[in-house]
């Protein structure tokens, strides 16, 4: 049988969420004779039978490791298996650009060189679009062909293994293999190997391939003091290859000034902080490593400042945060003799830096005398938990709310005027309040003015997207310090509270809403998206800055318990108000406001797909959805695997959190009706649905952007084809 011309290497460790998107874009190449080989480094949890459900074609074969041995490990038994004369390694939620392996693959035929790189581009983890990676910008936008020595000169940039292709007979012949003391941080160190072994480089200057940022991966979680410790052996090591390379010792001295600018950069990924933060406890092994590191080489200072110039990054940096050559040496002199206030100035200064202000607090005569005897109580959502609900039966009943003491106020209810919700029914509560934070400072003179005239002494405002669940804590923080503000209300005399649901079910129900929305975050599937935002199921980190900023913890019903105990009874009793009140309520028919069926939810991702423009986007789909009626598909959406991921990732981050603030959870009873759910049948799309959106679509593509120019053309035919790649041959037409 013909060997293959290509090799595929994919590790595998339990990204079950995006190993299809990663094996279908290494299929999809138009290059015939290529196998892909998926190396299983958690055998404890997927076994033979779980690659055979995937149906992956005869060119995918699966390895299995007899226990985990990390990703070096991984991808040498990959090597070790490989049969192609080319090799390439893909992560597994990972994945190649439409026919950017082809051309790699191409170039590698045509030239006959040990290595061909090819640029990376980075996405967001709730975002389709990429760009070009930051070091592959900087350093390999430019083609070369290099032979000889020439190619440690070219290839000095590249710090990634998994953006070349290398020669297998070169992999032999170099006997080039992944350093398994390396769990993580192994890219460099093999690439530094690589390119002073190769005979010949090619730079494609052409990007390939997608690297993925997602939440909770290696390159983007916070250094552990043992992360720290590998990235700094990683770190010598790489020194010391070049120094045992005749002829390569220049390469040596850059590569420590380039280690000691990464460690002098803020970053997550620096070791910095565990080094000289504090030098006590465990950090002192971080210290120690370090230190032993900037003392153990002999550059001189010539070499390290003109090294210093040389450096590519640093060299496009400019102003205050540019380090001189003085300031460089004495970084390196103040570290070693323990001089931390020296180095510290110097880190600041390199960072551009200021000093930490104290935390936000409103100005001092900024609040409202009379907003010091006015009780806030401020409902941050959850989404998907009855929000919609508790705010037309709190608007509906206004006047019996204020008889009782409590204010429901009109002002800011609502969505700002000449805005529309994407989907009919929709009520952001408050959501006009927010927006006049930045718009409308007037706004606010109108409330405190109608919270006088009610003479209430609670005042009950509800905006769920004050939780901003994809947001980050200080974005949050910031947000409800601006609401404050300009309420002129200090922060002792808010409380926030929210209703949380079932965790899995509440993933399902936020990211139908999302996707109906029209948001960029919906581009990826349900599970994709699971574990790209694992963080909004830690209630901590959701709520968490609310506490520290009014001092009071936050209050947490249960969406769960409506039967015995209905939502607007839970939500008054959360504002302390008596427990007759809800009983004294009209309710209104006001219609329901229903999460987007499961076809509904597939079109949202399409159109999210196809157009970039936020504005059009959601025009169309405001169009969409008032064309179209729901099916009967309400399946959940999660797999039962990421379902099971998610109870579990809540009872970890947050059980306790939650119990201690209202919230008691059923984790038993939510993982047996899991474990007993039938498996989600195929998404019907009915006809009339693909008929709405292209009409919606040409209408929406008629829309003026911003600056009244013509939109980006987005045709009924072009979507059509989207639709018939998306859809076929997983979903039924």
């Amino acid at each position: 049988m013909t060997k293959p011309s290509l090799t595929i290497v994919m590790p595998f460790y339990n990204e079950v969420a995006f190993l299809d998107l990663g094996v279908a874009s290494v299929l999809s190449q138009r290059i015939d004779d290529l196998e892909v080989i998926i190396v299983n480094d958690n055998p404890e949890q997927f076994d033979q039978t779980f690659f055979e459900k995937q149906n992956f074609p005869t060119q995918v074969k699966v390895v299995h490791h007899a226990a985990n041995a990390g990703l070096s490990q991984a991808r040498n038994t990959g090597i070790k298996h490989a049969e192609g004369k080319w090799v390439g390694f893909l992560d597994s939620d990972d994945y190649y650009l439409p026919l950017g392996l082809k051309a790699q693959f191409d170039t590698a035929e045509k030239t006959n060189a040990d290595m061909i790189h090819g640029l990376a581009v980075r996405n967001g983890s709730n975002a389709a679009q990429a760009q070009v990676c930051v070091a592959d910008a900087q350093n390999n936008a430019t083609a070369v062909f290099a032979v000889g020595r020439q190619v440690p000169e070219a290839g000095f940039g590249i710090f990634s293994s998994w953006s070349s292709l290398y020669k297998r007979e070169f992999l032999t012949r170099a006997d080039l293999r992944f350093d398994v003391e390396q769990r993580i941080f192994e890219d460099r160190l093999f690439v530094v190997n690589a390119i002073s072994h190769a005979q010949s480089l090619v730079k494609m200057a052409k990007p390939v391939r997608v690297w993925r940022r997602r939440e909770s991966s290696i390159t983007t979680s916070p250094n552990s003091v043992a992360d720290s410790l590998l990235k700094l052996k990683a770190f010598e090591k790489c020194i010391d290859h070049w120094l045992s390379v005749e002829g390569l010792r220049g390469f040596g001295v850059r590569e420590f000034v380039r280690i000691w600018l990464h460690t002098l950069t803020q970053s997550t990924s620096s070791p910095f902080e565990h080094a000289f933060g504090d030098i006590a406890g465990p950090d002192a092994k971080v210290h120690d490593a370090l230190l032993r590191i900037l003392s153990k080489y002999d550059f001189t200072k010539e070499e390290l400042g003109d090294c210093l110039k040389a450096d590519i990054r640093h060299a496009r940096r400019t102003g205050p945060n540019r380090m001189s050559t003085a300031d460089f040496l004495l970084s390196i002199e103040s570290a070693i003799k323990g001089d931390n206030v020296t180095l510290r100035r110097i880190y600041d200064a390199f960072n551009n830096l200021p000093a930490k202000p104290p935390a936000p607090a409103i100005e001092t005569g900024r609040t409202d005398p009379y907003m010091e005897g006015v009780e806030f109580h401020f409902h941050v959502g959850l989404h998907k938990t009855g929000s919609t609900f508790i705010q037309n039966m709190l608007r509906d009943n206004r006047e019996q709310l204020a008889k009782n003491g409590l204010l429901f106020p009109t002002t800011g209810l609502g969505f700002p005027d000449g805005v529309y919700p994407v989907r009919p029914g929709g009520l952001p509560g408050h959501q006009a309040l927010l927006w006049a934070v930045n718009n409308d400072p007037e706004m606010f003179d109108r409330l405190r003015a109608e919270i006088r005239a009610s003479g209430c002494k609670k005042v009950l405002i509800s905006a769920e997207n004050l939780s901003a669940p994809l947001s980050d804590e200080d974005h949050r923080t910031a947000t409800f310090d601006r609401l404050l503000a300009m309420i002129k209300l200090s922060p002792g005399n808010a409380h926030v509270f929210a209703m949380v649901r079932r965790p899995d079910i509440w993933i399902d129900r936020y990211f139908r809403e999302i996707a109906g929305n029209g948001a960029m975050a919906s581009y990826q599937s349900i599970d994709e998206f699971a574990l790209n935002n694992e963080r909004i199921l830690s209630l901590p980190h959701l709520f968490g800055g609310f506490e520290a900023r009014t001092g009071h913890k936050v209050r947490l019903g249960n969406f769960d318990e409506l039967t015995q105990k209905p939502l607007v009874e839970q939500v008054l009793a959360l504002c302390g108000c008596d427990a007759g009140l809800a009983a004294s309520l009209v309710q209104h028919d006001h219609g329901r406001y229903p999460s987007p069926c499961n076809a509904q939810v597939e079109i949202a991702r399409l159109v999210t797909l196809l157009q970039p423009n936020l504005a059009t986007r959601q025009a169309t789909l405001q169009a969409f959805s008032g064309m179209v009626t729901p099916t009967d598909q309400h399946d959940i959406l999660l797999t039962p695997d990421a379902r099971q991921k998610i109870v579990n990732t809540f009872m970890a981050e947050s059980a306790e959190f939650a119990a201690d603030r209202g919230y008691t959870h059923a984790a038993p009873d939510w993982k047996a009706d899991i474990a007993n759910a039938p498996a989600s049948g195929a998404i019907d799309i009915p006809e009339r649905y693909i008929q709405a959106m292209m009409q919606s679509a040409t209408w929406a593509a008629a829309l003026p952007t911003d600056d009244g120019q013509a939109p980006q053309k987005w045709t009924a035919q072009r979507i059509a084809k989207g639709i018939l790649r998306r859809v076929l041959p997983n979903l039924n037409i």
